[in-house]
């Protein structure tokens, strides 16, 4: 039934009746005085609130459902909306089981974008011109993964819960092994001449271990907060843009990138000269730099034999670090002497703009170029840029007298056919995989030297892995040690 509500000003009577349930009272309009009570007849519905400075009207009806307490008032905040940034991009953790493994076709590609993202405030720095050097080295303690080796337990001993004695495992005597057993008697020893032990052999193509990828992903993560920082590795101290740059598959690797993988190169053949050999070794590129002939400076252009007129050999504290290389000496170590090997790898620029891959026989006295990108150079301007090497490096031995003091006798006896000085037969190599791109004969040029130098057949490198070749070369670079 419709309940009655008294107007403004009039008693209310006493009692109102109720059937199906109790309302809440409502509230009015500033000013207005609340009715105590309605009738309802079946559900209870929402009741009508009175707007501000307009009087009740007499009566309700409330049908279906119960009535709840309103307010006068009614304020909503309304947020902005927030436009996604690139903060926002859920990017893999380090404890997700998903993250994908680097020898996946897309899952290296989903690790070097995290860390891109991760690295690409280096460029802001470079910019504002105080990423150089601000802070001293970031010394990183996380805990590497080596080679997985196969370790035999030799040690029997364990320690027990308790204190005392009993630590030690006792094994039982000899003679209580077996009654055919004389201790005094010794053993033969039978061994199997047709029985072929296999040999250990190099693995290019090795998985990376997925807790350095985790380690190098933190260390990102540690260069977010502070992109300035400089992380000291066993050869040189590197930023941010080192591991950016070297990840960026569009970018150009620098000479500080080859001399990283030259050095890794080296310390893994001395650590495991079974597999890799004592015959050889590495240089850095800083070698052509000291070998490069100067020009004095000239206002016009001349012709290329007045230029080679003008042409004076490198100076003498360069010659100097030319020795430390023949010597073994040079700074950045794991290196051998000339004179305990035939051949010597090196990367090679041509033209300040292309990457090549040399080897330096001493035997066959030659020098063979491996080139990615076969059409960047012709086969007579390859010639004069390699002069620094056939014929520089090549008077710089002659006067060291190297082939008579070298310890190899193929070399020594190449030495003794050699009256006078001849500078190096250069020989080029085109029938090798090939770059499709401007930017990966860097990373083709350390994979060169990686399989010559362990004895693997050149094309067996994939060049569809270029990316995969950069994100594990940096993972190496990191941890220190290159995979075996």
């Amino acid at each position: 039934m419709d309940t009655q509500v008294p107007a403004d000003g009039v008693e209310a009577f006493p009692g109102m009746h109720t059937e199906l349930g109790e309302m809440e009272a409502a509230v009015c309009g500033d000013g207005v005085e609340g009715f105590p009570a309605m009738h309802i007849e079946g559900a209870a519905r929402e009741a009508e609130v009175p707007a501000y400075g307009v009087e009740p009207f007499p009566a309700m009806e409330v049908i279906d459902t119960e009535i709840e307490t309103s307010v006068r008032e009614r304020q909503v905040d309304q947020q902005p909306h927030k436009v996604p940034t690139s903060e926002d991009e859920k990017l893999p953790s380090l404890e997700d089981a998903l993250l994908p493994t680097p020898e996946d076709g897309n899952g290296y590609r989903v690790i070097c974008k995290t860390m891109l993202h991760l690295l690409e405030d280096w460029k802001k720095t470079e910019i504002e011109g105080v990423g150089c050097k601000v802070r001293p080295p970031m010394k990183c303690n996380i805990s590497l993964v080596g080679d997985e080796r196969d370790n035999e337990a030799t040690a029997t001993v364990r320690k027990p819960d308790a204190e005392g004695k009993g630590c030690r495992l006792k094994r039982a005597a000899t003679t209580l092994l077996s009654p055919f057993t004389d201790p005094s008697r010794k053993k033969r020893k039978v061994t199997d001449l047709h029985a072929q032990t296999p040999q250990p052999r190099f693995d290019p193509t090795k998985p990376v271990a997925m807790d350095d990828v985790k380690a190098i992903i933190q260390v990102c993560r540690a260069w977010k907060t502070d992109i300035s920082a400089e992380l000291e590795l066993e050869p040189f101290e590197v930023g941010a843009d080192f591991f950016y740059k070297l990840l960026d598959e569009t970018a150009w690797m620098s000479s500080r990138h080859l001399d990283m993988a030259m050095f890794l190169i080296r310390k893994r053949q001395l650590s495991h000269p079974q597999l890799f050999g004592r015959e050889w070794t590495a240089a850095e590129f800083c070698l052509q730099q000291f070998l490069q002939p100067f020009a004095m400076p000239s206002r016009k252009r001349v012709t290329r034999k007045q230029y080679a007129s003008r042409t004076v050999d490198p100076p003498s504290n360069y010659l100097k670090n030319v020795h430390h290389f023949v010597n073994g000496s040079w700074q950045h170590g794991y290196a051998q002497a000339w004179t305990k090997v035939r051949k010597v790898y090196l990367p090679y620029n041509v033209r300040q703009s292309h990457w090549v891959a040399v080897e330096v026989d001493f035997v066959r006295h030659t020098v063979t170029v491996y080139d990615s990108y076969s059409d960047f150079t012709s086969n007579s301007m390859l010639v004069r840029f390699m002069e620094p090497i056939t014929h520089m490096l090549a008077k710089v031995l002659h006067e060291m007298r190297f082939y008579e003091k070298s310890e190899v006798e193929a070399v020594k006896r190449k030495g003794t056919d050699m009256s006078n000085f001849n500078p190096f037969t250069i020989c080029r190599i085109s029938d090798v995989p090939q770059q499709s791109d401007g930017t990966s004969c860097g990373i083709m040029t350390v994979k060169y030297i990686e399989y010559l130098s362990a004895g693997i057949p050149l094309h067996t490198i994939d060049p569809s892995k270029f990316g995969y070749y950069r994100l594990k070369l940096e993972i190496e670079a990191f941890r220190g040690e290159a995979y075996v």
